[in-house]
């Protein structure tokens, strides 16, 4: 079992912090799918499956909402393991995920500023380091 811990502000990068914790477990070691649920009120874990990723500057992950999929909801993220990509490298993974066949309609972008609260150091690195 994997901890996982994600973290925001709310409303803007000065707003109030919010967490929320949930567990994850390998799905499909071999598409590097994890199965992640964040309350055990959900009936069922969503696949969360990293797409790609060069291990130490993004991860491309993809998941979607395993009840309702017949929606054809789901969701996309491009991560950076710093608080600002480089503008030509994110230009080129937006490319990429284009040609992936990935459509991105309500493509939005995470504003971190050093205004940003981030947690306190004393919880434990291990809490926010993301491994993929």
């Amino acid at each position: 079992t994997i901890k996982v811990f994600n973290t925001g502000n709310k409303g803007s990068p000065a707003g109030s912090l919010s967490t929320a914790e949930g567990t994850a477990t390998v799905g499909d070691a071999s598409k590097c799918e994890l199965k992640v649920s964040f309350s055990r009120f959900q009936p069922f874990p969503s696949p969360y499956r990293v797409l790609e990723t060069d291990y130490t500057t993004y991860a491309i992950v993809a998941s979607c909402l395993s009840v309702v999929n017949f929606l054809d909801l789901s969701a996309l993220w491009v991560l950076s393991r710093t608080p600002r990509m480089d503008s030509n490298q994110l230009k080129s993974l937006l490319k990429h995920v284009a040609d992936l066949g990935y459509t991105w309609d309500d493509q939005r972008f995470t504003n971190q500023t050093e205004t940003c609260k981030y947690p306190d150091a004393t919880m434990g690195a291990e809490a926010f380091e993301v491994v993929v």
